[in-house]
């Protein structure tokens, strides 16, 4: 993985926490909601591309990994605003 791969999936981890209400770098509301739809359909992109490879290790493995994390990721969108931004630290 590039290290410009790793700064996306970073930021696409940093969304979904901040949009479930684990914020660990506060972010404003309407860019986690946002961001997680702008996710869930390059997630559905690449479900799509997965299925139609040659690759039956694609076509057979990642196809349905993909569309299960689609489905994790539309819940996740659909959800309400996080109860009150809260983070980790606010367990304690």
């Amino acid at each position: 993985m590039t290290g410009s791969q790793t700064a996306v999936w970073l930021f696409a981890a940093l969304l979904v926490l901040a949009r479930g209400g684990r914020a660990l770098i506060p972010l404003p509301e309407t860019v986690s909601r946002i961001g997680t739809w702008v996710l869930v359909g390059l997630l559905g992109l690449g479900a799509l591309m997965n299925f139609a490879s040659s690759s039956p290790w694609e076509r057979f493995g990642w196809g349905p990994f993909t569309l299960v994390l689609v489905v994790f990721g539309v819940i996740l969108a659909r959800s309400g605003s996080p109860a009150g931004g809260r983070s980790p630290r606010d367990d304690r």
